[in-house]
C-alpha cells in the first residue's frame, strides 16, 4: 500500500511540474515548454528550469545538459547527457544511453525503461507505474487485501496470519469510517439518495450504461484538459467533481443494499440514513473481500460506479426522480346540463266519476229493481234470495244509494 500511495503522489507532483512550467518559463531562469512537436538538444547545449514536452519525442545528445526536470507525455525520451533532475513519462519508452547521467529519479507511467550498461541514475528507477487494472479500482489504495496472498519464503506463518488479522481491522475501521460519512450525507440528503437509489434499482441496465459513458466522457475530457496546459486547473476541479460522484455513487448503492435488508427483516419504521450507513459498510466489506480474488475488485468497483453515476445522471444529481412524474392534467369547467323548456306541473289527482241515480237521469222508481230482476247473476254469485233477504232488498239498497 505504501508504494501505491507513493506513486499516487509523483503523479500529482508530475501534474504539478506541467502547471509550474509557464510560470518558470517568465522566471529569471526560463524553462522549455514544446507543445505537439519533439524536441533535440545538441550537444554543447544546456537548458536551465527544465524541460517538458507535450505529443512529441525528446533526445538529449552527448555532452547536453538539463539543470530541471524533464516531463514527456505521449512521446518516448532518449538520453545520452546529463540531467540534473528527475525524469517522468507518461505512455512511452525511456532509453538511457551508456553515456547517460541522471541525479534524481526516473519514473515511467504506462511505459518501460531502457537502461544501457554505464548509465547512472542516482535515484530510483520505477517503469509501468498505476496502470494495473487492480490499481485503477476505487478505493485501491486503501484494499488492505491486495498485497500478499500468502507467507512468503521467509515469513512464519503466525506473521503472515498477525499481519492479515491487521489488515481485516483496517478494512472494517476503514468500513465504518465510509459508514458514518454516508449516515452523515443521508441524513443531510435524504430524498436525493433515495431517488439516486431507486433508480438503481428500478433502471440498472440503463444506469450502468449512462454511467460508463459518463466516466469515458469525464476521464477524456480531463486528458484534454491536462495536454492543453492551459486548462490544468479545470481539470483538477473536474477531479474533484468526480471523486464527489464516487462518494455519492458508492453511499446510494449502500442504500439499495440497507433498504433491501430492512424490507426482508420488515423493518416499516425503518431511516434512510441508518439504512445507508449500514448499507454501505456492508458493500464495503464485500468489496474488501472479493479482492482476494485477482482483479475482482477491479470488476465490483467499476460496477457500484457506473451504477451510481448513471442513476445521479438519470435523477439530474438527485433533484427529481426517473422517469420524472408529470402533473396531472387540470379538470375542464364542468358543462351545464340542458333545461326543459317546458316546466313540469303537478298532475291534479284523479277525480272519481260522479255517479248519478235513476231519479236524476228521470227513470221511473222501480227501473233499477227491474233491471235487477231481469239480469242473471253471474256464475258464482249469490242473489238476496238466495241468501233470504225481502225481495225488495236489493231495490231498496239501489235506491237509497
Amino acid at each position: 500500500m505504501a508504494k501505491r500511495l507513493a506513486w499516487t503522489m509523483l503523479v500529482a507532483l508530475a501534474l504539478t511540474a506541467l502547471v509550474a512550467f509557464p510560470v518558470l518559463a517568465q522566471g529569471p531562469q526560463p524553462g522549455k515548454l514544446i507543445l505537439g512537436g519533439s524536441y533535440t538538444l545538441e550537444r554543447g547545449e544546456a537548458i536551465t528550469g527544465g524541460l517538458a514536452v507535450v505529443g512529441g519525442d525528446v533526445r538529449l545528445e552527448p555532452g547536453s545538459r538539463v539543470d530541471g526536470d524533464v516531463i514527456v507525455t505521449g512521446g518516448s525520451v532518449d538520453v545520452a547527457g546529463a540531467v540534473n533532475g528527475d525524469i517522468a513519462l507518461l505512455g512511452g519508452r525511456v532509453m538511457l544511453a551508456s553515456t547517460a547521467r541522471v541525479d534524481g529519479d526516473v519514473v515511467v507511467f504506462g511505459g518501460t525503461v531502457d537502461r544501457a550498461p554505464g548509465a547512472v541514475v542516482t535515484g530510483t528507477v520505477r517503469e509501468g507505474v498505476g496502470l494495473s487494472p487492480s490499481e485503477m479500482s476505487p478505493f485501491a489504495p486503501l484494499v488492505p487485501f491486495s498485497e500478499s496472498r500468502g507467507p512468503g519464503a521467509s515469513e512464519q506463518p503466525w506473521d503472515w496470519l498477525l499481519r492479515q488479522f491487521l489488515r481485516l481491522v483496517q478494512a472494517v475501521a476503514l468500513s465504518l469510517a465510509f459508514g458514518a460519512l454516508a449516515l452523515v450525507v443521508t441524513a443531510i440528503w435524504p430524498q436525493g439518495m433515495e431517488r439516486i437509489g431507486r433508480t438503481e434499482m428500478e433502471q440498472p441496465f440503463l444506469a450502468f450504461a449512462v454511467g460508463l459513458l459518463t466516466w469515458v466522457l469525464a476521464l477524456g475530457l480531463m486528458v484534454v484538459m491536462v495536454i492543453t496546459l492551459c486548462l490544468i486547473p479545470f481539470a483538477l476541479v473536474l477531479g474533484l467533481a468526480l471523486m464527489a460522484v464516487v462518494v455519492v455513487s458508492w453511499i446510494a448503492t449502500g442504500w439499495v443494499v440497507g433498504h433491501k435488508l430492512a424490507e426482508v427483516f420488515r423493518l416499516r419504521s425503518s431511516n434512510p440514513a441508518l439504512e445507508a450507513a449500514v448499507g454501505t459498510v456492508l458493500l464495503l466489506l464485500v468489496y474488501f473481500l472479493v479482492s482476494l480474488v485477482w482483479c475482482m475488485d477491479f470488476v465490483f468497483g467499476l460496477l457500484v460506479l457506473f451504477l451510481g453515476t448513471g442513476a445521479l445522471v438519470l435523477t439530474r444529481f438527485g433533484s427529481q426522480p426517473y422517469p420524472p412524474t408529470r402533473p396531472a392534467a387540470p379538470a375542464g369547467p364542468i358543462a351545464p346540463q340542458p333545461t326543459e323548456s317546458r316546466a313540469v306541473m303537478p298532475s291534479a289527482p284523479a277525480q272519481p266519476p260522479s255517479v248519478r241515480s235513476g231519479q236524476e237521469l228521470g227513470l221511473p222508481p222501480d227501473a233499477a229493481g227491474r233491471v235487477l230482476d231481469d239480469t242473471p247473476p253471474a256464475p258464482g254469485m249469490r242473489s238476496g234470495r238466495d241468501l233470504g233477504l225481502p225481495p225488495d232488498a236489493d231495490r231498496r239498497l239501489l235506491d237509497q244509494g
